[in-house]
């Protein structure tokens, strides 16, 4: 069994992200020309847009690290790790792999609330790795059996 999976983000999505965010910033800028004061609130708020994919290029500011305890879950350099045994379900919900901690092991972070008044799972890792997200959730259920499995193995 593999022991460790470190996934980075796929570049070429960041990249797409970023040359879209340009382009709205651009547009923004037209209505500028045009003398509309709307224009500059929009080359504002897209400008600061731009700052998402520009973190997320920056080397280790992102990954998702796999192991036998659990996952690993890396975002803008703030990372929260998350053990095969506090987590109850995971499934694909609206093209993300999305997961359900057991009620002990509930943060009390606004996001997850957010998060469960959303979706009706805890968490989400955003499809932006070099996986999609049938075969991470797969990958990641493979980790979470073979937990089990020793897990087993070790009571008897």
């Amino acid at each position: 069994m593999i022991e460790k999976v470190r996934l980075l983000p796929s570049k070429r999505r960041i990249w797409l992200g970023f040359v879209a965010s340009c382009l709205l910033v651009g547009l923004g800028a037209l209505m500028v020309q045009n003398g509309q004061k709307l224009g500059w609130f929009r080359i504002i708020l897209y400008g600061l847009g731009v700052l998402a994919p520009v973190l997320l290029l920056l080397p280790l500011a992102s990954w998702l690290e796999l192991d036998q305890e659990g996952f690993t879950l890396c975002m803008t350099f703030r990372s929260d790790r998350y053990l095969w045994s506090q987590i109850t379900e995971l499934n694909v919900w609206s093209g993300l792999v999305s997961f359900k901690l057991a009620p002990e092991h509930r943060g009390n972070r606004r996001g997850q609330a957010l998060a469960r008044s959303i979706s009706g799972y805890d968490g989400s890792i955003p499809d932006m790795f070099q996986l999609p997200p049938h075969s991470l959730l797969e990958l990641m259920m493979k980790f979470k059996q073979n937990q089990i499995t020793e897990a087993n193995q070790e009571q008897r």
